[in-house]
């Protein structure tokens, strides 16, 4: 996997890879791969999404360059897509009520 990140055409491999090793980049991602393959979730994204955020939380608590507001605007986007994730399951919820009313109603008419 860094085999290939090595490889993309960069201006300065070096640099680019010291870069990355400043900023624990391929330990966050290798952490990140271990979790998805360890877990499996069918949509990978929140959980990487979920991964990554707590790694921003733990670095602005260590005192790193990341600022409170970037920390809070990744909170906030977070809620807004489980905000999401809330409508679209009321969405399902109303249409399974829909549909075991109408199995109830066909059901009551062959008795």
């Amino acid at each position: 996997f860094f085999s290939t990140i090595v490889s993309m055409p960069v201006q300065d491999p070096v640099a680019g890879a010291r870069y990355l090793a400043e900023h624990g980049v391929p330990e966050l991602i290798e952490q990140v791969l271990a979790e998805l393959i360890q877990q499996k979730p069918s949509d990978p994204i929140p959980m990487m999404r979920k991964t990554l955020l707590q790694a921003q939380v733990k670095a602005a608590s260590n005192g790193s360059s990341y600022s409170v507001e970037s920390v809070e605007h990744a909170a906030e986007s977070q809620v807004v897509v489980l905000e999401a994730k809330v409508k679209e399951l009321q969405l399902q919820l109303i249409e399974a009520g829909r549909r075991h009313a109408e199995h109830t109603a066909s059901v009551r008419q062959l008795m």
